[in-house]
């Protein structure tokens, strides 16, 4: 009997060593199909969900910190990425922009604008520069044809990085949500009309549904 069991314990250990390989070996080859720019893109958004989990970094209300299972996120494509010159904007152009809930309006400097070329049709957009960024870094608010649906009804966010010349990397798969689609204590600034892209963006963060919004 007890050499039946010792058998059996044999056997049963066996088992889970081999799904143990078998699963790291899955790993590895799931590993070796992604790009270093899509791991890098995939890191970003582990940190962020770490961040979010974190009761001490967390932006989420405390009831909603313990049942945090992670944000949503479209797959990464890089057809969403873009490399293209920022055409500077003379004088220093002011844009007001609505917040939410309040209706307030705040000035930003429009730095310039980018055109963009998506399957569907050309777009442009303007891109903003904030006193807190690294000078490298601007900023672009902007809507969607998702936005309501996919994603989170006021727009999103997205930091464009300055890389020679007046050259941006546009990057949708890094687009982000403002703070109020996580917690409604926030006050959000809008996507100035000027940034309401007419194409569908599957790319970057979808709407999270931490919380509900009418």
């Amino acid at each position: 009997m007890f050499r039946s069991a010792l058998m059996l314990f044999c056997i049963e250990k066996k088992i889970r060593l081999l799904c143990l390989v078998a699963l790291s070996l899955s790993v590895v080859g799931c590993e070796k199909q992604l790009s270093v720019y899509e791991q890098a893109i995939l890191q970003n958004r582990f940190e962020k969900d770490a961040a979010l989990r974190n009761p001490q970094t967390s932006v989420l209300r405390p009831q909603d910190v313990n049942n945090f299972k992670g944000l949503k996120y479209f797959d990464v494509n890089s057809a969403y990425r873009f490399v293209v010159p920022m055409l500077p904007t003379e004088n220093n152009r002011v844009v007001r922009m609505k917040e939410r809930i309040t209706e307030e309006e705040k000035e930003y400097i429009c730095a310039g604008s980018v055109t963009l070329k998506f399957p569907e049709a050309e777009e442009r957009l303007l891109v903003f520069k904030l006193e807190e960024e690294p000078p490298d870094m601007y900023w672009i608010p902007f809507r969607d044809a998702t936005n309501g649906k996919e994603t989170y009804g006021g727009g999103r966010y997205l930091s464009a990085r300055k890389i020679s010349g007046n050259s941006l990397v546009v990057d949708f798969n890094e687009a982000y949500n403002p703070y109020c689609d996580y917690n409604p204590d926030y006050i959000c600034t809008l996507p100035p009309a000027e940034n309401k892209l007419s194409v569908p963006v599957p790319a970057g963060e979808k709407q999270s549904r931490i919380i509900a919004h009418k």
